[in-house]
C-alpha cells in the first residue's frame, strides 16, 4: 500500500474528512473526463482556453492542475 493510499485510508476514519471526499467525487470524476477527453483530442490547455478566449491558467486551476 503506497503512503496516500495509508494516509487516505487514515484520513478517512474521520467522520468530517469522508463526508468532504464523498462530497467531492462527482467535482473530480468531472474534471478527470474532461482530461482524458482533451488528451484524446490531442488538445493542451492552451488550446481550450484559446478556443474559449480565456487563459490558460484558469482551466488548470479549475482541473486542479498546477501550471
Amino acid at each position: 500500500m503506497s503512503f496516500f493510499d495509508e494516509y487516505l485510508k487514515k484520513s478517512l476514519e474521520d467522520p468530517a474528512f469522508k463526508k468532504e471526499w464523498d462530497n467531492s467525487e462527482l467535482e473530480f470524476t468531472i474534471a478527470r473526463n474532461i482530461i482524458r477527453r482533451r488528451k484524446r483530442l490531442g488538445l493542451t490547455q492552451h488550446d481550450i482556453a484559446s478556443r474559449m478566449k480565456t487563459k490558460q491558467r484558469y482551466h488548470a486551476s479549475k482541473l486542479g492542475i498546477k501550471t
